[in-house]
């Protein structure tokens, strides 16, 4: 830098391209280098990692409200008159304003971050509480099935408020996506119908189906809580 000729950095600055200049601009990056590292390290720690907990627990609580009775047949039948899924009643608003309230402040590279973080941790939490859901009746899994739709829109539309250039499907590879779809076909499978059938036929039976490799155990455990007794609420 020395060496540079006086006017080089005079406004309007127009870059130039010796070796000179490009050996010192190699040198000022790696001499920043940690300093931004360290400068990304602090935002993640003290800034998003809070946010996001912060967040989640909000999201988690609201979840959590399905097992008020939400998917009881008496209840379903009460609520067909509105239209209105839970989703759209307690999910759908509450990612509308952390969309706009925080994910539009932040710059797009921690907005992605924050929103893909968001999406992983709500998909697995609702279907976690989904499938504790009991009893499962008809009706039940239909009204489920409609929210498991209205739920995924919302979290698309999440991700794409954060000027994410990827979809819902590539969050963390694609595995909290590939169950919340793969939770549909659990929700209508029907091999604990026949009481005859042993435990041991009974688990091959469950283990050579198609969704079975895209769900986490605790979600087959969860789901198997279903099939408790009706007096059983979830």
């Amino acid at each position: 830098l020395r060496n540079a000729p006086e006017n080089t950095f005079v406004v309007p600055y127009r870059p130039t391209t010796s070796a000179q200049h490009e050996e010192a601009a190699n040198l000022c990056q790696v001499a920043l280098m940690p300093a931004l590292h360290e400068i990304e390290s602090t935002v993640r720690s003290l800034i998003l990692t809070p946010l996001c907990r912060a967040l989640n627990r909000r999201i988690a609580a609201s979840i959590a409200k399905m097992h008020h009775g939400t998917y009881l047949e008496e209840t379903i039948d009460a609520a067909a008159g509105d239209g209105a899924s839970f989703v759209k009643k307690h999910l759908a608003d509450l990612y509308a304003s952390i969309a706009e309230q925080h994910l539009s402040r932040l710059p797009a590279e921690y907005a992605n971050i924050v929103a893909s973080i968001i999406a992983a941790f709500s998909i697995y939490t609702f279907v976690s509480n989904a499938t504790l859901v009991r009893p499962l009746g008809e009706g039940a899994r239909l009204r489920i099935t409609q929210d498991l739709a209205d739920f995924e829109m919302a979290l698309e539309n999440l991700v794409l408020n954060a000027g994410n250039s990827m979809s819902l499907g590539q969050v963390e590879h694609g595995k909290p996506y590939a169950e919340l779809r793969a939770v549909r076909q659990m929700l209508y499978w029907t091999g604990m119908d026949d009481k005859r059938i042993a435990v041991a036929s009974l688990a091959k039976s469950m283990l050579r189906e198609v969704w079975v490799k895209d769900v986490r155990p605790s979600t087959v455990f969860h789901f198997l809580f279903s099939f408790a007794p009706p007096l059983l609420s979830s």
